[in-house]
């Protein structure tokens, strides 16, 4: 990934398996931590892009040099 990345531009497809049924079995995803603000993740097929920041790129090195994020899928019975 390259400062400057246009917003919206998908980074990665996370994802995770639950074997239950029904609503036990529907993922949601999430991402937190320090910066999660700069990115975009998709809650129902864990699509994670770079965020939109307004006029200028979310992603700038002289910025912010590294992210520490935790990216985390909960099912519909609320268990990580």
């Amino acid at each position: 990934m390259v400062e400057n990345t246009a917003a919206g531009t998908l980074i990665a497809r996370l994802t995770a398996d639950d074997t239950d049924s029904g609503e036990f079995g529907d993922l949601r995803y999430e991402v937190h931590g320090y910066g999660s603000e700069r990115f975009l993740v998709n809650s129902t097929t864990g699509d994670f892009s770079v965020g939109f920041c307004g006029p200028s790129p979310c992603l700038d090195f002289e910025d912010q040099d590294s992210y520490t994020l935790t990216y985390t899928a909960t099912d519909g019975g609320g268990k990580f």
